[in-house]
């Protein structure tokens, strides 16, 4: 049987990161309200670090920063910083209430990212020192009820993010993280109702593509799983698929050995059903 270790009541995994020279794995939750450190050795929770500020609702991924060799957990408006050797507290950051953040592995910059009331993203180095306020990221979107830092893929190579807009104006947004500029804004479906979900962008090296998953609204308001694929060289939409009905696709992974994408899609039945509270069987697509 395999061993079952438990976050907590009503937790629910949102990142991870695995520390291989302590072999620990460290758990960020929704609602969990803390960082859970795991030994991965003995199958046992170590502790919880509290969010403080942030808490119960840390909604991010989790980072390891070589140069500072600290661990970051990315939480709703704020990161918590701790030491990789000792799991010791460093710092517990907020920003905003309505802000999101999300930490870019190139070089160590902290981005923020407020809602539309302020509609820009504020750049942070390592020691928090601003950097830059950038204006106009967003055209439509309450980042607090979408979680669009959670919507990127980060290119290293070419020191770009690629961030997904999940509002009913859906895009694909491409910043450079060198002059921390807005590079370009591409709508994905003109005309229509897009929602992008949270953290489902993925790269495929070999097309040179990020593929973005979400949904649209049908002409009822009923979901519609939708797939997007996005060449990053001639910046360009170069598909579209929607693979099932009455769903929304919340989670993509490139997987090497076979040079493919997976999607996976689940959703709630349309609201005209009268079991529309209930939610449908998740369905994994691949993607060549």
């Amino acid at each position: 049987m395999a061993n079952i270790i438990s976050m907590g009541s009503g937790s629910r995994p949102t990142g991870s990161y695995y520390h291989a020279p302590s072999n620990r794995l460290y758990v960020n939750s929704f609602s969990g309200g803390g960082l859970t450190v795991i030994d991965c050795v003995a199958h046992t929770n170590l502790t919880t670090i509290p969010y403080g500020n942030d808490a119960p609702y840390s909604r991010g991924n989790v980072y390891y920063i070589a140069a500072l060799n600290e661990i970051w957990a990315v939480g709703n408006s704020g990161f918590l910083r701790i030491n990789a050797n000792t799991d010791a507290t460093i710092a517990n950051t907020s920003f905003s209430a309505q802000g999101s953040v999300y930490v870019t592995q190139v070089n160590n910059k902290i981005y923020v990212f407020y809602d539309k009331n302020g509609n820009m993203v504020k750049v942070y180095d390592a020691n928090l020192n601003l950097i830059k306020t950038i204006s106009g990221l967003f055209t439509d979107v309450f980042i607090g009820g979408n979680y669009v830092s959670r919507a990127y893929y980060s290119d290293i190579p070419n020191k770009k993010i690629y961030l997904g807009e999940s509002s009913q104006v859906g895009a694909i947004i491409v910043v450079d993280t060198v002059t921390d500029t807005i590079i370009k804004r591409f709508a994905l479906d003109k005309g229509g109702k897009v929602y992008a979900s949270p953290g489902v962008i993925s790269f495929h090296p070999l097309r040179n593509s990020v593929y973005i998953g979400g949904a649209i609204l049908d002409t009822a308001d009923a979901p519609l799983a939708r797939l997007w694929a996005f060449d990053t060289v001639t910046k360009t939409i170069t598909q579209t698929t929607s693979p099932s009905v009455n769903s929304s696709i919340d989670g993509l992974v490139y997987y090497p050995p076979n040079n493919s994408v997976y999607a996976s899609s689940s959703g709630r039945l349309p609201e005209s059903d009268p079991n529309a509270n209930q939610f449908t069987d998740g369905i994994i697509f691949k993607f060549n």
